[in-house]
């Protein structure tokens, strides 16, 4: 059973480094490029791991009080239950991560100012937009962060500034919001987001982007649960 419940969560902890890297057309604010790389090379192929951990740590040492650097930590240690094959342990070392997020977040403040990782993205934002896409994409049936994930995209969507964020990041959150939006049946408002991803990704040119334009547009013409 948990093996089953828990297989969700590790694609969602890959999905999160893909959405959370840029291209290399995109600089990066504190984490330099090989770095990053190795991020995701610890993540999707379990290299380097602890080399990996110990260089994030001292980031999130040295950052301590930017929630972007700390997110990228959390996910990193909670990356980890994927390359496990005991379920149990898998469910540890996926809390142990959500434990540093949670942390974070009951830290995070108004602060618009401090810069995270993504091109033009202040850390709040950043912070508020993984952590968010992590709770959504969670097995909810094992961790009920779904509500949570979905009151944090709100607040980030609603709140002055998202505009001028990185597009990639927009996209990403506009897109998995407006899709469980329509999961819940609410039609208008899910529309209303997944144009706007849809149209993020004509002006900012994200060829790359195939899979949220889909989701986007799934959501653009979801029917009526029921109906």
């Amino acid at each position: 059973m948990y093996k089953a419940l828990l297989k969700p969560l590790c694609l969602s902890v890959a999905l999160l480094t893909t959405t959370a890297m840029a291209t290399d057309n995109d600089p990066l604010n504190i984490i330099t490029r090989p770095h990053m790389d190795m991020f995701v090379n610890a993540v999707e192929n379990d290299v380097d791991r602890e080399e990996t951990i110990a260089i994030f740590k001292k980031y999130a040492d040295d950052n301590p009080d930017n929630d972007a650097v700390i997110i990228y930590y959390g996910s990193l240690l909670a990356a980890r239950a994927q390359h496990e094959w005991f379920p149990l342990t898998r469910l540890k070392l996926a809390n142990e991560g959500l434990t540093i997020i949670d942390k974070m977040l009951e830290t995070v403040d108004d602060d618009r100012t401090t810069m995270g990782v993504a091109m033009n993205t202040p850390a709040w934002f950043e912070s508020k937009i993984l952590s968010a896409l992590v709770f959504l994409r969670l097995p909810n049936v094992v961790f009920q962060r779904r509500h949570e994930g979905m009151t944090i995209a709100q607040e980030v969507i609603t709140t002055d500034g998202f505009d001028r964020i990185s597009p990639k990041l927009k996209v990403r959150i506009l897109s998995r919001y407006a899709l469980e939006l329509s999961k819940d049946n609410k039609l208008d408002t899910a529309k209303i987001y997944a144009q706007q991803a849809l149209d993020v990704i004509e002006q900012a040119n994200l060829q790359d982007y195939d899979n949220y334009a889909e989701m986007a547009k799934e959501a653009l013409n979801a029917k009526p649960v029921g109906g």
